[in-house]
């Protein structure tokens, strides 16, 4: 019926875009035949809009029969039956493989990749003719030995994966499409519905900034750093070098590794997006959750960032402001303490020595 060009629905009768999905639907009733019964079916099963769906159904209650296979006429029945999960050994993302079974579906799978990078996002979904367990056996690679597929309970994979698609829209102009997808999506929206609430999803965390762009060898940069944390220290009036706490001076240089990375050269403010970032992502990453570290990791920042706009002539109300957003995630902090996430980005780091997607080299 050539309802689709470039990816829009389009009316091929008006030679223009529908105007909604329900006068796409009227369009098609208006035609007999198998292909806009078949069409219905689906739509009827992948809409949200359980109205529009009532009324799909109505009308094919109505039809003659035609020979249809199940997978198109009970494509409302297709449902997740088991769900498994592997991480990446550097806690990058998560790899997804969902069991399908319905009628008319014999050995199909929902494969999905979360990524942390765009705050827990889905990247990409693919609807497989295999089973799931084929599916992971071919994604057991030798790269990604170090972890395994294990099983998921339907009510986390059912927040966890609804939150990442709900967040793909977001980060969708800088993800490749890839073949079936997002022309997919309605149908793993259909899918991800059917699991049950009532799991924990992601924790809400927001995007990675950007890096600042500027050029620096690494000499430069640990001698600006080291600069810093001699005037950090000095600005705390310690009575003596023997005052100095090796726990504060590596989260000092920690954090003024980040500052030199992500605030503006310009005008170097550590921005409430920022700071909500390094509170949810960046300092329970880089911290030891096994020591008092952690628990004096928002001290710190808060110091830091006192000490940072002082010394740079940052006004005392966008001081505030981000020390208000500071205290606002300090509770989300506290939480991450064995985020197992962030877990997995912490060893990776640590493992490599060295700076990797916002993780010290240190």
């Amino acid at each position: 019926m050539g309802l689709v060009r470039d990816g829009t629905l389009w009316d091929p009768v008006a030679n223009k875009p529908f105007r909604n999905l329900a006068h796409l639907v009227d369009r098609v009733m208006d035609a007999d035949g198998r292909e806009p019964t078949a069409i219905l079916h689906c739509i009827a099963a992948m809409t949200s809009d359980t109205a529009l769906a009532q009324y799909i159904r109505h009308e094919l209650a109505s039809r003659d029969a035609v020979d249809l296979p199940p997978a198109v006429t009970t494509l409302a029945e297709l449902r997740i039956t088991r769900a498994w999960m592997r991480p990446d050994p550097d806690g990058i993302g998560e790899q997804w493989v969902l069991e399908l079974h319905g009628p008319g579906f014999r050995e199909h799978a929902l494969s999905l990749y979360v990524d942390h990078r765009l705050a827990d996002a889905l990247k990409i979904a693919v609807i497989l003719t295999q089973s799931a367990e084929s599916t992971m056996a071919e994604l057991a690679i030798p790269a990604l030995a170090a972890t395994e597929f294990e099983e998921v309970p339907l009510d986390e994979a059912g927040a966890k994966c609804r939150h990442a698609l709900a967040l793909y829209d977001t980060y969708r102009d800088e993800i490749r499409p890839a073949p079936n997808w997002p022309g997919q999506r309605d149908l793993v929206e259909m899918l991800l519905r059917s699991l049950p609430e009532g799991g924990q999803g992601y924790p809400e965390r927001v995007r990675a900034p950007e890096l600042n762009g500027l050029t620096l060898d690494e000499d430069r940069e640990d001698a600006l750093i080291q600069e810093w944390v001699i005037q950090y220290f000095l600005s705390r009036n310690l009575p003596s070098i023997d005052a100095l706490d090796p726990d504060e001076i590596f989260t000092v240089e920690t954090l003024l590794l980040a500052a030199l990375r992500y605030l503006d050269p310009i005008c170097p403010v550590w921005e409430s997006r920022i700071v909500h970032w390094m509170m949810t992502w960046y300092v329970p990453m880089v911290l030891d959750p096994a020591t008092d570290q952690y628990d004096r990791g928002p001290t710190v920042f808060r110091n830091l960032i006192r000490f940072w706009h002082g010394i740079h002539g940052i006004d005392y109300a966008t001081t505030l402001s981000a020390l208000a957003t500071l205290k606002r995630h300090e509770q989300e902090y506290a939480a991450l303490r064995h985020d197992p996430v962030l877990a997995r980005r912490r060893a990776a780091v640590q493992s490599r020595s060295q700076v990797a997607d916002g993780g010290p080299r240190r």
